[in-house]
């Protein structure tokens, strides 16, 4: 019996076109972009003279809510602890005698030298004080003049002292643009302007 030559023909077709689609890729969907993880605080952070302090004042300016409790600036082994007391303006302060004699507090008005406060304190008193107004204030104390502290009001809560490497660093700083102030340790200031713009901002301060 002879093959059907015009059934084999299509059979053999049939074949060809079921091998092709075998071998053809499948259409696959377009990868989809994984999702971003969310960027950190803003912050703001870079190298300067070491202990100069930096200040991060918003434009326009705004208010900020103050930290809860005061900040204290305490005496012991005839010293002033911290050296160096970052306070914000309208803050209240606790001046504190831990030690096991009387201190005097004096503060004056660094820049001007214009009086503050000169009050006594026995061993375990405290004085509240409020600065109104923002700048350096020193205070010392009479009867143990080696006794040295710095208080720095400010109005914004940006703000950092730079440690002894030459570096600092200021978290959750919201963007914008800023007045960025730059108060040396031997005295002297700079001032600039600098617009936050991205979660990370570097920005390195020379006098």
């Amino acid at each position: 019996m002879r093959p059907n030559l015009n059934l084999l023909a299509r059979l053999g077709f049939v074949a060809s076109l079921a091998a092709l689609g075998a071998c053809a890729p499948s259409k696959e969907e377009p990868a989809r972009p994984a999702a971003s993880s969310p960027a950190g605080p803003p912050g703001v952070s870079g190298k300067a003279p070491p202990g100069a302090i930096v200040t991060l004042d918003p434009v326009p300016a705004r208010d900020f809510p103050l930290p809860q409790g005061p900040a204290i600036l305490d005496q012991y082994s005839k010293q002033f602890v911290p050296g160096l007391l970052i306070v914000r303006v309208g803050q209240a302060v606790e001046f504190r005698n831990s030690d096991e004699f009387g201190h005097n507090v004096i503060v004056n008005r660094r820049s001007t030298g214009g009086a503050v406060f000169n009050t006594s304190l026995d061993t375990q008193q405290v004085h509240t004080h409020v600065f109104e107004r923002a700048g350096e204030y020193a205070v010392t104390c009479d009867l143990h003049p080696g006794m040295l502290a710095t208080v720095f009001a400010t109005a914004t809560p940006f703000t950092a002292q730079v440690g002894p490497s030459g570096t600092y660093a200021i978290s959750d700083v919201p963007l914008g643009p800023y007045k960025v102030t730059l108060v040396l340790s031997g005295g002297g200031l700079k001032e600039q302007t600098v617009t936050v713009s991205s979660p990370r901002t570097e920005l390195n301060l020379t006098p």
